[in-house]
């Protein structure tokens, strides 16, 4: 039997199926899709199927399965990009960790060289040596 669906409050879509329900669930089994609403040919009669009509827009399920593909792609990409942008941040906080630990161990030698100098240098009076 044949059923329009209307998909989102705004789709209004013609499928074939067993029953109402089984048209509904076609339609709520694809991603994207919050609301789904049958209605059977006696229905079709109604005011209440004619306000929706007028508030929808007329797709095939072949679009709308299109539509729902297109929408599940653009939140993988996004999961991807948000992975990458993790991804990113955890290697940036790791080099700051290294590039802190250098910058510790870069003021520690020359705490090391400034104390090595001094000595060096304290070896030259004994021996009468002239500054160069």
């Amino acid at each position: 039997m044949k059923y329009f669906v209307q998909v989102n409050r705004h789709l209004m879509i013609n499928i074939e199926a067993e029953t109402a329900l089984r048209a509904e669930h076609a339609v709520l089994d694809l991603d994207g899709i919050q609301y789904a609403n049958a209605f059977e040919p006696d229905a079709w009669k109604t005011d209440t199927f004619r306000g929706a009509l007028l508030d929808c827009d007329t797709i095939s399920f072949v679009e709308l399965v299109e539509l729902s593909g297109a929408y599940t792609d653009a939140w993988k990409d996004v999961g991807r990009a948000k992975d990458e942008m993790t991804n990113c941040r955890h290697e940036v906080e790791r080099l700051e960790t290294l590039l802190a630990a250098a910058r510790q161990k870069e003021v520690e030698a020359k705490m090391t060289y400034n104390g090595k100098l001094a000595a060096a240098r304290a070896t030259k009076e004994p021996l009468h040596l002239e500054d160069e």
